[in-house]
């Protein structure tokens, strides 16, 4: 065998041992060098650039006065908008159709009216109330320090065939209505039901109260409609955002749509000025293609007071649209109760199953207390100033022309005239 050949490979130069450093990326040397000595050049110029701006004059420093100290106190607060919390309706509500087929309501609830008062089925109560010490007011009244106290109160109370009251002022103007719980089977199976779903409603929806109100749970359902500029459209209350699914199905629930059914029927029939406004104001272009109104088609909003030991004691809704009427279905179990009206000196009776309309705004208003072991509660179904200011505006709460918003206080003077006498019974 033929010895093998080796060939031998030159020495390696120094150029070739050379580790590539791996923090540049440059091929070589001279490439690197090129680089940095056009970074160089860059710098220099850019040097020269800042240079050359005239230093600016030295500022004076502003006085410390009350305004600033707020103004810098702002600018530490950490910032959180209202959006984070509050959602708008538009972003999960669908579209409403409960305003479909009530154009005519009206005009029914005026022939219903006169009806049941030529049929004795409804009573007419005097009281002393004059509603026209409020007609030169625009959007809210003042706080008062009422006692509960119905010493001298005209009592009221559902006797012979009668199953409506309506309380009428000094002038003859409609202001309050109580309607009696029908006797059917098929309302007692609705509120029987309502009472059970109201009751496992979850708490984190709601909140206690327990200080001037009793000792109970309050959901609020609310729509507002304007929060000065923060935000854009018309949104719910948080608790009812974060508990959303929860609370929705408990409105569609069948019972509780009979129950918003059979409450916007009767403040139809016995305020049909009142509910077409509110139907109005639904309507708009605003809140129905949110499907915004809760409790529609008149009410956008309202406040369960989960049975229990709920009660009231002197106080106005200060929050609700001044013009307008809030409804209370009052259930539990208890044998008497009465709502008292301080401004009219009158204590209706309230039994369980009974619906109430009344200027909730304008009357102070309280009830009775219970029994010990028995329970009440309540559900309250209203709208609230800034609704109807929302719709009124435009839209548009924040730099709204003054002369829009001296039409929209008129609007509100003028409203007061929704207060009517009721239908000649003859």
């Amino acid at each position: 065998m033929a010895p093998r050949k080796i060939t031998k490979l030159p020495p390696p130069s120094s150029s070739s041992t050379r580790r590539p450093t791996r923090s540049t990326g440059f091929t070589n040397d001279a490439e690197r060098r090129k680089v940095e000595k056009q970074v160089k050049t860059d710098l220099s110029e850019l040097k020269k650039a800042l240079n050359a701006i005239p230093t600016p004059k030295a500022l004076a420093p502003k006085p410390l006065t009350l305004e600033l100290v707020k103004e810098i106190a702002k600018m530490d607060a950490p910032k959180r908008t209202r959006k984070q919390s509050k959602l708008l309706v538009k972003q999960y509500t669908p579209k409403s159709d409960h305003y479909i087929g009530w154009e005519h309501a009206v005009h029914q609830g005026n022939l219903k009216l006169k009806q049941k008062l030529q049929d004795h089925s409804a009573r007419v109560v005097a009281t002393q109330l004059d509603l026209k010490d409020f007609f030169s007011k625009e959007y809210q009244l003042p706080k008062a320090n009422v006692q509960p106290d119905t010493t001298g109160f005209q009592s009221v109370t559902f006797d012979g065939q009668e199953d409506t009251i309506h309380l009428v002022d000094k002038n003859g103007l409609h202001y309050a209505s109580v309607i009696k719980k029908p006797d059917s089977p098929k309302f007692e199976e609705m509120y029987q039901e309502f009472r059970r779903l109201q009751a496992d409603l979850p708490k984190s929806a709601g909140a206690p109260v327990e200080s001037l109100r009793g000792d109970f749970f309050t959901f609020h359902l609310m729509l507002s409609g304007q929060d000065t500029a923060c935000m854009d459209g018309p949104y719910f209350n948080l608790k009812f955002v974060k508990n959303y699914c929860t609370m929705i199905k408990f409105l569609r629930n069948k019972h509780v749509t009979a129950l918003r059914e059979y409450c916007n029927t009767r403040f139809f029939e016995c305020f049909p000025s009142h509910a077409s406004h509110y139907m109005d104001t639904g309507s708009s272009e605003h809140y129905r293609p949110h499907g915004a109104f809760l409790w529609a088609p008149c009410f956008p909003s309202l406040a369960i007071n989960q049975e229990g030991q709920a009660y009231s004691l002197p106080h106005r809704d200060r929050r609700d649209y001044l013009q307008g009427l809030a409804g209370v279905f009052s259930y539990g179990d208890y044998t008497k109760l009465q709502i008292s009206f301080t401004e009219a000196k009158v204590s209706l009776d309230f039994p369980p199953g009974a619906l109430c309309f009344f200027p909730s705004h304008v009357l102070h208003h309280f009830n009775s207390p219970i029994l010990p072991g028995e329970t009440r509660g309540s559900m309250t179904m209203f709208m609230s100033s800034d609704v109807v200011k929302w719709n009124g505006l435009g839209g548009k709460v924040a730099n709204t022309p003054e002369a829009q918003q001296a039409a929209y206080r008129q609007r509100c003077i003028d409203a007061w005239q929704l207060f009517k006498p009721l239908p000649d019974s003859d």
